[in-house]
């Protein structure tokens, strides 16, 4: 069965080697493996890669999401490598503030989210939540956001 395996995510770009530089200089990463329409990272027990293709940027949903333990203490050290986060208005009380959206009630706890784009627009978020049901305590790593217009029919 599919639950019994991993997933990653997968970001699109119009420029390898442009990737692979914003990569190295904001986030701090080098890829494990590259060639000249791929790179695969990999961050803890998790991986991603990003493929070069015509129809990078063009989602505007979030495509990974990094779970961190101290999203403050992360969205600092970033910064000073020259990222920015977004302001994002949800249009409820969801909304950001200097770059941090925070939900209560939500996993039995507080869920905070920053987010910010990559050089061709892909939204990558970072998330501070309570430990999901099943997981290993404080287990970290990246995950896949998947969009859907209709939760109702992607449950189907």
């Amino acid at each position: 069965m599919l639950t019994d395996y991993e997933i990653h995510p997968s970001l699109a770009t119009h420029d390898v080697p442009a990737a692979r530089a914003w990569y190295r200089q904001r986030l701090g990463l080098e890829p494990f493996i590259e060639s000249p329409n791929l790179l695969a990272y990999q961050v803890g027990p998790s991986m991603f890669t990003v493929f070069e293709t015509p129809a990078a940027g063009t989602a505007q949903n979030t495509v990974a999401v990094w779970r961190v333990p101290d999203l403050a203490a992360e969205m600092a050290r970033l910064r000073a490598r020259g990222l920015t986060f977004e302001d994002v208005d949800s249009g409820g009380d969801d909304g950001t503030i200097d770059g941090v959206a925070t939900t209560a009630g939500l996993l039995d706890g507080t869920v905070r989210n920053a987010w910010f784009r990559d050089a061709d627009g892909n939204w990558i978020s970072m998330v501070e939540q309570p430990d999901l049901p099943g997981d290993p305590p404080g287990q970290m790593g990246i995950g896949l956001a998947i969009a859907a217009a209709d939760l109702s029919r992607a449950r189907r």
